[in-house]
């Protein structure tokens, strides 16, 4: 039920530097993919914070900053949530995944369901359980 958009921005080198993604949910088809003012911001490492600093910077109030634990961020008034994913035995390569299973405690359009729908799009078999595990553990942490 919903479009979607996603505008990657990493370096060309494999697993090294900063990656951001900036993805537009939207019940209205989308007509620009720019982002001028983010509902959310998923903070997972130094690099991608300082490609994005400016904006980090300029959030407003009303922004939800997932900010993973270690990862220091710029002066901002936004609101920030943290993610302790050592503790929470959380693997690097599911951190991402880890951040928007937390957001849907914040967003009443991203409801579990919807992400388990998406997941099964993408993952089959022992791989899709695994995030699908994953997905509801987090998203069932108390905010």
């Amino acid at each position: 039920g919903f479009y979607a958009t996603q505008k990657n921005d990493y370096p060309i080198t494999v697993l090294r530097g900063h990656s951001v993604s900036e993805v537009i949910l939207s019940t209205q088809p989308i007509g620009y993919t720019g982002i001028a003012q983010p509902d959310f911001i998923v903070a997972l490492s130094a690099e991608g914070v300082k490609r994005r600093k400016h904006t980090i910077e300029k959030a407003v109030p009303g922004c939800l900053i997932v900010q993973a634990t270690g990862v220091s961020l710029p002066d901002t008034e936004a609101r920030i949530v943290q993610l302790d994913c050592k503790t929470l035995g959380i693997a690097a390569n599911e951190r991402a995944l880890a951040a928007v299973a937390l957001l849907i405690n914040y967003c009443a359009q991203l409801g579990l369901n919807l992400v388990v729908s998406a997941l099964a799009l993408r993952f089959k078999g022992t791989q899709l359980g695994r995030a699908v595990t994953l997905v509801k553990r987090i998203a069932t942490l108390a905010h």
